[in-house]
């Protein structure tokens, strides 16, 4: 079971904005450095990828916006969104010494051949 949230610990141990848990509520070595709120997850185990959505810009130390595909095993950042999906973070009027913007990502996927895979 995965709990994604505003929280920096989790049974009393770090675990900032993501934790997994076993059935019976047991803490899972799962560890995510996600530097945000995470307000979204999916597992998707025929990928084998968490994927997590939130208000954050930065997930174990390299720069994902808003989502972001995780290792549902150790938290590790996995290098591509399944499906090929490609996004850009949208934001009006911000100042420049804002935070990086990371509300309401644009989603676009590229097009997709009859069985749902990436064309190409």
């Amino acid at each position: 079971m995965y709990l994604g949230g505003d929280f920096e610990t989790a049974d009393g141990r770090p675990r900032k904005y993501a934790a997994a848990f076993t059935r019976t509520g047991k803490l899972l070595p799962f560890q995510a450095a996600v530097e945000g709120s995470v307000h979204a997850l999916l597992a998707a185990p025929d990928q084998g990828k968490l994927l997590v959505g939130g208000e954050f810009g930065e997930v174990n130390g390299v720069t994902d916006n808003a989502l972001a595909a995780l290792d549902p095993r150790t938290g590790a950042t996995v290098s591509r969104i399944p499906g090929g999906f490609r996004w850009t973070p949208t934001c009006s009027r911000r100042p420049a010494t804002a935070p990086p913007c990371v509300r309401a990502p644009r989603v676009t996927t590229p097009a997709a051949s009859t069985d749902g895979s990436p064309a190409g």
